[in-house]
């Protein structure tokens, strides 16, 4: 069984990701910020 974890952070997410990243001895195989789930000419 294949296990995928889905994080959101109200914050500093790189440096939440560092740290898991480290804690846990692995790698990240994917990171999508909010501003790149955002449509083509769309803005914040």
């Amino acid at each position: 069984m294949k296990v995928t974890p889905y994080l959101t952070f109200a914050g500093n997410c790189a440096e939440a990701m560092t740290y898991y990243k480290s804690a846990l001895r692995s790698k990240l195989s994917m990171v999508m910020t909010f501003a790149d789930m955002m449509p083509e000419g769309l803005s914040v």
